[in-house]
């Protein structure tokens, strides 16, 4: 006995077909987002942990361009910095959620505060505590 109102074979494959190509999508957007906000939690978890140790030295930035993620707000830059350290010149390549209003502070050719891991120079981070990357948020 067959069933009059059943669904026909192709039209369930093809909805089928349809939701795993939808699921498909999500998960190639969901890796390609948090590919693009790695490098800032990084270098956030590097502030961290250098806040103790770190050395802190000044250095100039070279250049800076957009980096996907971010918001308008506060968007993610890629910072190129050269800075002294231990009588040699080191450069060191940044990405940051930086806000929208102290941007003008980070262009090329100004001072940046950074922390600097004594043991390894090429481990770098902002350090906040001199170079605000944040405005103050209110509750």
């Amino acid at each position: 006995m067959e069933n009059a109102d059943a669904m026909p074979l192709p039209a369930i494959l093809a909805i089928a077909g349809f939701f795993t190509v939808i699921v498909a999508i999500a998960v190639v957007v969901a890796r390609a987002l948090a590919r693009s906000y790695r490098p800032v939690g990084e270098e956030r978890s590097r502030a961290d942990r250098l806040q103790v140790g770190g050395v802190r030295v000044e250095a100039g930035i070279t250049s800076w361009a957009r980096h996907p993620g971010g918001g308008e707000e506060a968007p993610a830059m890629r910072l190129h910095v050269r800075f002294p350290f231990r009588g040699s010149s080191h450069d060191a390549e940044l990405v940051v959620r930086i806000d929208r209003a102290l941007v003008a502070g980070f262009s090329p050719g100004s001072t940046v505060h950074l922390l600097v891991d004594p043991a390894d120079p090429s481990d770098v981070a902002i350090d906040r505590s001199r170079s605000p990357v944040e405005l103050p948020r209110s509750r």
